[in-house]
Parts: C-alpha cells; sequence; structure tokens
C-alpha cells in the first residue's frame, strides 16, 4: 500500500520496523511519567467525576 503511493522504500521497511516494534510492546512501560511526576498514581477518569461531582455539591 505505502509504495503504491509513491513512498521510498527506505522509508516503508522503516515504518514497517517501526509499526512492529509497537505490536510487540515496544511503547509499553512499567512506569508512569505522570506518576513519577504527580508523585502519586494518577487520578482515573472515573475517580476524577467522582470527586468532582461530590465536591459540587458541597
Amino acid at each position: 500500500m505505502l509504495k503504491e503511493a509513491g513512498v521510498p522504500e527506505e522509508f516503508v521497511s522503516m515504518l514497517v520496523m517501526i509499526q512492529k516494534g509497537i505490536r510487540e510492546g515496544g511503547l509499553e512501560g512499567s512506569h508512569s511519567d505522570l506518576q513519577m511526576l504527580l508523585g502519586r498514581k494518577p487520578t482515573t477518569r472515573i475517580q476524577w467525576l467522582f470527586l468532582t461531582c461530590n465536591n459540587r455539591n458541597e
């Protein structure tokens, strides 16, 4: 598909390798940068919604 769109062979090979790495979990990490910056676990969307709704009623 990429070759047919006129993408040079070198780029096609590079993109295929990148996609393969992503598929194999190359972007998954065992730590959270956000957690590291906050110094605590990030709040989930559900937790945030619950806290926000409760604070409005006070």
